[in-house]
């Protein structure tokens, strides 16, 4: 397990000691401190189990560095991650774990999470939860244009992460890191969601997807243009692709005539017709689905918030 931490005194130990409380005990925890500038580095440092290393870097070098030196110094050949303020499940490495021994083809699982948020009191209360894709094929589908992983619960092959290129550190063409990870990644193998809430997920105002929204929303937007181009063969600059990748992302628009609304769904039915080819009902009706959002969300530009983060 990889645990990043930047100034996360306030939550590390609790973050922790969900790690070393797992049922399946034999693993290591290696957490990187990026140069913290509170108590976090003490914090790490007190715990005394032979499971834990502590890498400390000496300067702040960003979430996706920091991750590729954890990720680089594991000796284990399957990687799982957390964030310095989530909670894992007792049982999530021992699932995520026995997913990869049935599935010997499987490069990358993640896991539902609950969701939690700060009440005015101080309390940390149940909010919701994300419960993205479980099976392989919807999730090629999803990432064209969207990360249907929550990145603190995925656990991956270390030689599959290298093979894939490890996170990219442009500050631009990288972000978001995650997602532009598992796109990298998804050629190499299958992909699955474990359907149970075996992560906490802690919302906090003013954390990372809250303070950097629009900048993670126009990553997404420029990754999934792209994901789309590659798969429906159609060019880079087309208008049609920037609009496609908008409109399934809930991004607000321009209103568009009806042959652009039909040309922006031929160009996600051929994109998902090339990334998840199956015929299965459920495929089918997912595809139907979102053909008829993107014409919806393409005469209606009203449509609000980034889709599904």
């Amino acid at each position: 397990m990889v645990l990043p931490v930047y100034n996360g005194a306030e939550h590390l130990a609790e973050s922790m000691e969900s790690i070393l409380a797992q049922r399946l005990q034999e693993f290591e925890l290696l957490i990187v401190n990026d140069a913290s500038a509170d108590g976090s580095l003490a914090i790490a440092l007190a715990y005394q189990d032979s499971r834990i290393r502590v890498i400390d870097l000496e300067h702040n070098i960003g979430l996706a560095a920091a991750l590729n030196i954890g990720i680089e110094a594991a000796s284990t050949p399957i990687v799982a991650r957390q964030d310095q303020d989530d909670i894992s499940d007792p049982r999530r490495l021992e699932r995520q774990l026995a997913a990869f021994d049935l599935n010997p083809g499987l490069v990358l699982v993640g896991t539902w999470a609950r969701i939690i948020s700060q009440s005015a009191d101080g309390d940390w209360t149940a909010s919701g939860s994300h419960r993205h894709p479980v099976a392989d094929d919807e999730l090629r589908l999803r990432l064209l244009w969207n990360n249907p992983f929550v990145h603190s619960s995925v656990a991956f092959r270390r030689d599959v992460f290298v093979q894939a290129g490890r996170y990219g550190t442009d500050p631009i063409l990288s972000w978001p890191e995650d997602y532009d990870l598992w796109v990298r990644m998804a050629p190499l193998g299958e992909l699955a969601n474990i359907p149970e809430e075996l992560l906490t997920y802690r919302q906090t105002a003013g954390g990372m997807s809250d303070a950097h929204r629009d900048r993670i929303r126009d990553g997404v937007v420029r990754i999934a243009s792209a994901n789309l181009a590659m798969a429906s063969g159609i060019e880079i600059d087309n208008p049609d692709l920037l609009g496609l990748a908008r409109v399934l992302n809930s991004v607000p628009a321009k209103s568009v005539s009806p042959l652009q609304v039909w040309r922006r769904v031929r160009i996600f039915q051929r994109a998902a017709a090339k990334v998840a080819p199956g015929g299965a009902l459920h495929l089918l009706a997912v595809r139907a689905r979102w053909a008829s959002k993107i014409a919806i969300r393409s005469l209606d530009p009203r449509w609000g918030t980034l889709d599904e983060r």
